[in-house]
């Protein structure tokens, strides 16, 4: 099932990512982040996010590579962690400061709270600070679980989502 890469198997038991694939895509949206820094956005304005493969596209790219570009944050939904066993040489020097607003379902069928349990434990094991069910805009994962959701979003994780945005990214702040 190909969009931002392909899934061969869905389940913890995928075995065979599109590691080529990911890493196409990375580069993809690496290029459309420098375009906006060309364009003057500064990378403290830029809060990478995405849903599903997007979401973890958004880990990968975000939180890996030895670019001296650290984003504001990164919001990814109802994803995982790509390249477990790998991401421990992939991650970037400024992973572990970087804000994570991080929702998920407990009812997800495709993306299991138990894969993506797997991928936060594995941050953490790499230095990043995780906080379960928090909605602080610090470095690290603010991790939330939405009780009886699927492989959806609801009005609570918008809410949450909006409320930690306006945080990480503030109106009036100077550009």
């Amino acid at each position: 099932m190909p969009a931002w890469f392909d899934i061969k198997a869905f389940g913890v038991l995928n075995r065979e990512p599109d590691e080529e694939g990911m890493m196409e895509s990375v580069r993809g949206i690496r290029e459309f982040i420098d375009a906006e820094i060309t364009s003057g956005i500064p990378c403290s304005r830029i809060v990478l996010g995405g849903f599903s493969q997007g979401a973890t596209m958004t880990l990968l790219t975000g939180l890996t590579g030895d670019s001296d570009k650290k984003l504001a944050g990164l919001t990814p939904l109802s994803g995982s962690l790509p390249l477990r066993d790998k991401f421990k040489e992939l991650i970037s020097p400024h992973a572990t400061t970087i804000p994570i607003f991080w929702g998920t379902g407990s009812a997800d069928p495709l993306v299991t709270l138990e894969l993506v349990e797997k991928g936060v434990d594995a941050l953490k094991t790499l230095g990043l600070t995780v906080r379960r069910g928090s909605k602080d805009v610090e470095p690290g994962i603010s991790f939330n679980i939405y009780d009886g959701l699927q492989h959806s979003t609801d009005p609570f994780e918008l809410l949450d989502l909006k409320t930690w945005l306006k945080k990480v990214i503030p109106v009036n702040a100077k550009l």
